[in-house]
């Protein structure tokens, strides 16, 4: 996945976390899971960040 691509790959799950969109955000989670090795900095704590949310949605 490009940066350019995982920066799009970010917004929408971050959209799809906030709508609640649980399979949605499933899915582009597996997706994300797949690239997260080659991530700068700013873009993995982003990444962590978001993965925190979505693992709060999915116990609540």
């Amino acid at each position: 996945m490009e940066r350019l691509d995982m920066s799009e790959h970010l917004d929408n799950w971050s959209l799809s976390i906030r709508l609640d969109k649980k399979e949605a955000a499933r899915s582009i989670y597996e997706e994300l899971n797949k690239s997260t090795i080659d991530l700068d900095a700013e873009t993995h704590i982003t990444y962590l960040l978001l993965k925190s949310r979505y693992h709060t949605i999915l116990g609540g």
